[in-house]
């Protein structure tokens, strides 16, 4: 039975796809950590459970790009969080 739910997965337990069609991880790679760095992730990363690991069917780039810059991701979250907060109250 397949579920859909979202959760907070340890990044730690997060893998590459190895049948990722992109194989080369440097395309666009500037440009994809400039807009993490400007602002966050837009669009979650999509994975599946494979044993004691999730690995990665959407988001590859972001993830590649996230574990360059060796961002703290529950910071970037805080940030993304407050930021949608400021929009909603204008």
């Amino acid at each position: 039975m397949l579920t859909n739910k979202l959760i907070q997965a340890d990044i730690n337990r997060v893998i590459l796809n190895p049948k990722n069609p992109k194989k080369d991880p440097n395309f666009k790679s500037k440009e994809m950590k400039q807009i993490l760095k400007t602002k966050g992730f837009e669009e979650a990363i999509v994975a599946y459970k494979s044993g004691p690991f999730y690995c990665i069917l959407s988001g590859h780039r972001r993830w590649q790009a996230s574990q360059s810059l060796e961002m703290n991701i529950n910071k970037q979250k805080d940030r993304e969080r407050k930021r949608k907060a400021s929009k909603n109250k204008n």
